[in-house]
């Protein structure tokens, strides 16, 4: 039997040193907010683009974390799973 992957709906950056979270616009917050403004949580759909990022930004310790179907990114960077 073949083992079906599910692709991430949503894949994002954070710094590992202080927590924060790549926006939009370039700068890093532990508080995000989601939308299409300047200010929102950068998503990415493959972890290979925030991988990229990462090593552009001169990260020495980063986290890529996914978020897939049905669950939700909350505001400090916690994913919730649905409840069915």
């Amino acid at each position: 039997m073949k083992r079906i992957r599910k692709k991430p709906s949503a894949v994002f950056l954070i710094n590992d040193e202080n927590g924060a979270m790549l926006c939009n616009d370039g700068l890093w917050r532990n508080g995000v907010t989601f939308g299409n403004v300047k200010g929102c949580l950068k998503t990415w759909r493959k972890a290979g683009f925030a991988r990229l990022a990462a090593r552009k930004l001169g990260l020495k310790k980063w986290t890529i974390k996914f978020a897939y179907a049905g669950e939700t990114i909350l505001s400090n960077g916690r994913i919730e799973k649905a409840k069915y």
